[in-house]
């Protein structure tokens, strides 16, 4: 079959066909849209030259009633740099523009430098914040390179100068009626401790017995006074009196150097005085005289005491003297070698640490010589006590 088209209809169809499709677009510039500004998108389509000269018309006079539009420019493709093995690369973001619409989740943030100083030569470790040191020279582990005002000064260090303390502690000032200060230990002290004052009894006799301790001073210089002795019968049947300068050896020992004088005897008796005292470890008080008189006559006495605290109150004291001599003394029933030993064991109550108590049991035995020249007079080589006294000091 063959088609027969008839050129004046199909002529004057065909205009009227084209005008159709070309309707949308006439509405859609009268309505004020600018297809053509549209980034990316050609929207143009092959019409007549008039139709065309008349939509873009319509566009410019649609776009002078409309409010300006910011002309956007063409969105910036981010590519991440490839750095070579010597430097890397900066990237310059001043000229970005700072749309909305940009797509940052592939930029390389690592790879951008905000400043004109190339990465290479930044050490953020040695920074500081008045540039007066190059970053380039400064490394954070060497603190030298900072200035002064980054760095703590040399410490203090020497001898002090000869007057840098008065010798009163004044520095000069006028305290007026107010005593000048002084250091601590330097103020002279004073204590009197009376160890035993008691009364014994026994199977033959009664006596009493007193032991004291007093000294004055500081803690590098003390003059220490020292009483021992027996009452029997009413009278002073055995003393020892002693005069010590003290002077401290070591944190726990202190030397004593003095005069004895001894009373009760048939001859009163002068000695010269050497001693050691302080406390031993296991917290016992030692205390060991050596003496000398005239005559080559020695004699040495050795005290050991311990205070076993049961309680914070009670106290077990155990308590021993041995006695030496270097000579016979007959005139004073004193043997050559060991002469005595005194033990004793006492039971005090502490009321208030100055104020104690007690009750005990007390031993004397003569030995050697000194045994024999009693024995020979009659008199008893050893002896029990039962005791009661009172220790306090202040």
């Amino acid at each position: 079959m063959k088609l027969t088209i008839n050129k004046p209809v199909f002529k004057k169809h065909g205009l009227l066909a084209l005008l159709i499709l070309n309707a949308p677009a006439w509405s859609m510039d009268h309505a004020g849209m600018d297809m053509s500004s549209m980034s990316g998108m050609d929207m143009s389509m092959p019409l007549h030259d008039q139709h065309l000269t008349q939509a873009k018309t319509s566009s410019k006079k649609t776009q002078a009633k409309a409010k300006p539009h910011r002309e956007e420019k063409p969105k910036l493709v981010v590519q991440k740099a490839v750095p070579t093995a010597k430097e890397k690369p900066s990237r310059d973001h001043s000229d970005m523009p700072m749309n909305h619409d940009m797509d940052m989740s592939k930029t390389d943030h690592g790879s951008m430098n905000m400043e004109s100083t190339p990465t290479k030569v930044m050490d953020h470790g040695a920074m500081e914040m008045n540039n007066a040191v190059p970053a380039q020279t400064m490394n954070h582990h060497d603190m030298s390179a900072m200035p002064m005002t980054m760095q703590m000064g040399n410490m203090q260090g020497g001898a002090a100068p000869a007057d840098a303390r008065s010798s009163d502690y004044s520095q000069g000032r006028d305290f007026g009626t107010i005593h000048p200060p002084m250091m601590m230990g330097n103020d002279p002290l004073m204590s009197l401790a009376v160890h035993r004052l008691e009364w014994g009894h026994s199977k033959n006799s009664t006596q009493g017995a007193y032991e004291i301790e007093g000294w004055w001073g500081d803690d590098w210089n003390r003059a220490v006074l020292k009483a021992e002795g027996k009452i029997s019968d009413q009278s002073l049947a055995d003393a020892r009196t002693e005069l010590f300068w003290r002077k401290p050896l070591n944190t726990f020992w202190n030397t004593e150097l003095g005069v004895r004088q001894d009373n009760g005897y048939a001859n009163n008796r002068t000695w010269l005085a050497l001693g050691i005292n302080g406390i031993s470890p296991y917290w016992i008080d030692l205390d060991a005289t050596f003496y000398v008189r005239d005559q080559s006559q020695t004699a040495l006495i050795l005290n050991a005491e311990y205070d076993w605290r049961i309680t914070q109150s009670w106290v077990l004291q155990p308590r021993l003297e041995v006695s030496f001599y270097g000579k016979n003394d007959f005139a004073n029933d004193l043997g050559q070698g060991l002469s005595e030993v005194q033990s004793g064991l006492r039971l005090r109550y502490d009321i208030n640490h100055q104020f104690a108590p007690y009750v005990g049991i007390d031993v004397n035995r003569h030995y050697g010589k000194t045994a024999d020249l009693m024995t020979a007079k009659g008199e008893q080589t050893s002896q029990t006590f039962a005791v009661a006294g009172v220790a306090f000091w202040f």
